[in-house]
């Protein structure tokens, strides 16, 4: 079952060169010089000051982001979230990262650490995914039309709800209470229509339900964007969390008589279907 959830997203912060803040911080600051100029310049020099900032904003992002939650598939942690939940790109080696290009061409790679210090990535022929100790770089040199990770076999989760201030404690998986979903923090200039993503590999840490903040796998579908896909360089931001070093991550198998069932209610529609098709002839 996958529900489509309204969650607040960070807005795209538009991108302003040096030169431009300069420009802002010397009006600032100079104000009373500003009065003292005659109407004519002050006019000029707002109407600048406007155009600039109309410019700006204009080449972010507008695209939509709708963000999807999926109960099908279920995972287990054996243990729970680390004594320390901060995630840098070196705790995700071992993610597994699909790649999906406007062509139709696909590559399959593995997150691996960088180095000796916090960066980690997945690096393809056309693509390189990245994080140190921030956001997560997405450069792409290829179309690409989605982008799938999973983060089980790194022991890390995504954490999507922010559940700071709610009184209910079980609206939470313990000590995931600061969550945030995928949002496009700088890059992705002049994208319009839709990006879908969705969470799925609904987690549950042992001796606690399964609440639906914390997944282990995330699709992001750039199809629905006006150009195809995505092209170029962007930052995203969304929380991942570590697990505990002992932590051992399982998908829950299905009981045993689930498929039996399932094919026989598919096989009862179906014959249903035959009997009115055979009674309007």
């Amino acid at each position: 079952m996958i529900q489509k959830t309204h969650l607040a997203q960070k807005p795209c912060i538009p991108h302003r060169s040096p030169a431009f803040l300069f420009t802002l911080g010397k009006l600032s600051a100079n104000e009373e010089m500003l009065e003292s100029v005659s109407v004519m310049k002050k006019f000029i020099v707002l109407s600048l000051l406007a155009v600039l900032t109309t410019f700006s904003a204009g080449i972010a992002s507008s695209a939509t982001i709708n963000i999807y939650q999926s109960s099908g598939t279920k995972v287990r942690s054996s243990a729970g979230v680390g004594e320390s939940t901060a995630t840098e790109g070196r705790h995700l080696a071992g993610s597994l990262v699909t790649v999906t290009y406007a062509d139709g061409t696909t590559e399959d790679l593995v997150w691996r650490r960088v180095g000796r210090y916090s960066l980690g990535g997945a690096y393809g022929n056309d693509i390189t995914i990245s994080q140190s100790g921030g956001p997560m770089v997405i450069d792409a040199q290829k179309t690409v039309s989605a982008i799938y990770i999973d983060l089980a076999p790194s022991k890390t989760i995504f954490d999507i709800i922010d559940t700071r201030g709610n009184p209910d404690p079980t609206a939470s998986t313990p000590s995931t209470s600061f969550g945030t979903p995928f949002s496009i923090e700088r890059g992705g200039d002049g994208l319009t229509g839709q990006i879908d993503v969705t969470y799925s590999g609904i987690v549950n840490i042992a001796g606690h339900a399964a609440v639906g903040d914390i997944y282990s796998r995330m699709l992001v579908d750039f199809s629905g964007l006006t150009s195809g896909g995505f092209l170029g360089r962007m930052r995203i931001e969304g929380d991942t969390d570590s697990l505990a070093d002992n932590a051992v991550m399982s998908v829950v198998p299905l009981p045993a008589g689930l498929p039996l069932l399932i094919a026989g209610l598919a096989m009862f529609g179906f014959m249903r279907s035959r009997r009115k098709t055979a009674a309007i002839a």
